[in-house]
């Protein structure tokens, strides 16, 4: 019988389509520590999962720690995982009013409480590793410019912010007005599977859980940050060396070849990984294969 909570957690989003998702939630978030820091009027939330040299995982717009939950397992087998709920998204507060909420003067006042709050969980010495999903792979360039010599490794997961002309995307279906439970559902399944993820089969049960739940907790905007160049002007003064993570069928970022050229032409020792067959919430839909990378990535670092 399993009693290591990892291990629990493991298991049971292996065995997700057998279990309720609320169940599968419950169970993954009894396998961390919840941890507060100062964010605005309140607090940002954080789940700490492991051991090891931290590691800080950022979630997309309209997401939450939540995005994460599929190599959590994994990664923290390895590494202490610091798994942000940013600010103004899932249980985390807002933002002052009057804060920025376009470009980079956006990104970097949602960065300053991240980064404090990095502080405060591991010290102002440690080494930590940084990986951003979507908007939060322009929030994690921030922070690992302000975190400077102190950032070991920075990975961008389809991160915007490139500067890249914007692509025409399938039309997504509004919640607002939706009151059956089911219709609701259905929705944010369509949603997924037209910005999300690739393959219509890996919108399970969980996914449509987890949408359900972020969507009406996102408060602080995302698209006027990833639709700049917020992430290609700040990735200069970031120390640390880059790894990009795509799915070859993102439709938010898929110029792959362009995007490696500027990455390339600020970090030449860059590494972009595409993943094929894979979508827009590339830790979701090939999770295994994103651990995977991170995990060796961070082994040299480590030698």
């Amino acid at each position: 019988m399993l009693t290591d909570p990892l291990s629990v957690a493991e298991t049971i989003l292996k065995q997700r389509d057998s279990h309720d998702p609320s169940e599968v939630l419950a169970v993954v978030e009894a396998a961390s520590e919840r941890v507060e820091t100062p964010c605005g009027d309140g607090s940002m939330v954080w789940r700490v999962f492991g051991d090891g040299p931290p590691l800080v995982l950022l979630h997309g717009g309209h997401g939450s720690w939540l995005h994460w939950i599929l190599p959590i397992p994994t990664l923290a087998r390895h590494r202490r995982l610091l798994v942000a709920d940013l600010p103004g998204f899932g249980e985390s507060a807002a933002l002052p009013d009057g804060t920025p909420t376009r470009g980079g003067e956006a990104a970097a006042a949602v960065a300053a409480p991240v980064k404090a709050g990095v502080d405060i969980i591991t010290g102002t010495d440690a080494p930590v590793a940084v990986a951003g999903f979507s908007f939060g792979g322009v929030i994690s360039t921030y922070l690992a410019a302000a975190l400077g010599e102190r950032c070991e490794r920075l990975f961008l997961l389809g991160a915007p912010g490139w500067g890249l002309p914007v692509m025409e995307r399938p039309p997504l279906r509004r919640v607002r007005d939706v009151t059956s439970a089911d219709e609701l559902a259905e929705v944010h399944r369509a949603n997924l599977a037209a910005m999300m993820l690739a393959d219509p089969a890996n919108i399970d049960a969980l996914a449509v859980k987890m949408q359900t739940l972020n969507v009406p907790r996102a408060r602080t905007p995302s698209r006027p940050v990833s639709r700049t160049e917020a992430l290609i002007s700040t990735l200069p003064k970031v120390s640390a060396p880059v790894t990009a993570i795509y799915g070859d069928l993102d439709v938010v970022a898929p110029q792959h070849a362009e995007r490696e050229a500027l990455l390339k032409g600020v970090h030449p020792e860059a590494e972009q990984y595409v993943i094929a067959e894979a979508g827009h919430w590339v830790m979701y839909e090939a999770a295994d294969r994103v651990a995977e990378i991170i995990l060796e990535i961070l082994s040299r670092s480590s030698t």
